[in-house]
């Protein structure tokens, strides 16, 4: 069976790992009996996965595997594990900062769409991302670097993001 465990906030996202642990995310400080902040990572059974504990300092409104195995967080915070992050972060299988991936967002991230080349799109309600204007919605590489060419301008982005099977975006 899958075990029952109280958690003390929202759960903003929630993703499946490829070996059944699941991933959540939101605004939550304590998973049972355990302190977590906004991030924590269960066993296929539903009981909590002790050895995944990163610390968030705000709320994470979306998540996203990378196929690598890191997971790319966004949310309202300004730190990951004590290392300054602006919004949006990449930790991998460990919970550590992957420190490659530091552009800054100058407002929340809730939204989050992986493409198959490993490039992100992300929206949310910034104007600028890793010091570039980007108004609500940014393509990036990798490292966080942001797509020059992928420039579509929305009004604001705090939408849904979804890629469909040819790779179309759908918002």
């Amino acid at each position: 069976g899958f075990a029952a465990i109280a958690i003390d906030a929202g759960v903003q996202a929630i993703a499946v790992q490829n070996d059944g642990r699941i991933l959540i995310a939101g605004n939550f400080t304590q998973v049972g009996a355990t302190a977590r902040n906004h991030l924590a990572r269960l066993m296929p059974d539903g009981s909590l996965d002790t050895s995944y504990a990163p610390s968030v300092d705000g709320v994470i409104y979306e998540i996203a595997l990378r196929a690598n195995g890191q997971l790319m967080i966004g949310g309202d915070f300004s730190s990951v594990n004590g290392f300054p992050r602006s919004n949006v972060a990449v930790v991998n299988e460990i919970a550590q900062l992957v420190a490659s991936f530091s552009q800054p967002a100058n407002g929340i991230v809730d939204g989050i769409a992986i493409q198959a080349d490993g490039r992100a799109i992300l929206s949310g309600l910034f104007t600028q991302f890793g010091g570039e204007p980007r108004n609500g919605l940014v393509r990036v590489g990798n490292n966080g670097s942001v797509d020059p060419g992928y420039i579509p301008n929305p009004d604001m982005c705090s939408c849904v993001l979804a890629l469909q099977p040819d790779g179309k975006l759908v918002i």
